[in-house]
């Protein structure tokens, strides 16, 4: 008799002699395969939160941190989509709250010109690929490309292309220049009178 299985039960085998199932390799693959599968789903639908820019030339950086690598710079009302919120510990027993966002398209994402199939404005990514915060492999990692991601490509540098972010390309800015809320709930600055 042909026993079936239910959807998201992983097919096993039972062991010679004693009435216990076993997972086979090929089992265990595709029960990693699907969960991998549905965790990836789970967080391209988790809702992204919006935000908008509350100071003047506000850093983005490649990590968490004062002194970390510069991506680009936001200005006041910018919006932004925060992916994350995280407590960091700066100095000594200080924490300071720093915001994930998606990465804004005036910012460059870096990577090497040999992963990418021309060199154009418009590339083909030739194999799986990190996007960096700047051109050379000490900058922290971005986002990673697949191959066959498509990417338009804005300058160069050595044996560098840089690129226009995609969705998945993120940073850091410190949490104190982050407002929650839509951009357009950005509150009107006061003018101030002149004497």
């Amino acid at each position: 008799m042909n026993e079936g299985f239910m959807p998201g039960e992983i097919p096993a085998r039972k062991a010679a002699g004693t009435g216990r199932m076993l997972a086979t390799p090929r089992s265990i693959a595709l029960g990693g395969a699907f969960l991998l599968a549905c965790f990836r789903l789970v967080a391209e639908q988790a809702a992204i939160e919006q935000g908008w820019i509350t100071g003047d030339r506000v850093n983005v950086r490649g990590r968490p941190l004062p002194t970390a690598e510069l991506c680009c710079q936001l200005e006041k009302g910018d919006p932004v989509e925060i992916i994350e919120r995280r407590l960091v510990q700066i100095a000594g027993a200080n924490t300071e709250e720093w915001v994930r966002i998606v990465l804004p398209q005036n910012a460059t994402v870096w990577v090497q010109s040999g992963l990418v199939s021309n060199q154009l404005d418009q590339a083909t990514i030739t194999t799986r690929a990190n996007g960096r915060a700047g051109p050379s492999l000490m900058w922290p990692v971005l986002c990673v490309y697949s191959k066959g991601d498509s990417v338009t490509i804005k300058t160069n540098h050595a044996d560098w292309v840089g690129v226009v972010p995609t969705r998945n390309a993120s940073a850091w800015v410190s949490g104190r220049y982050v407002g929650a809320g839509a951009p357009d709930s950005v509150p009107a600055q006061p003018v101030k009178k002149r004497r």
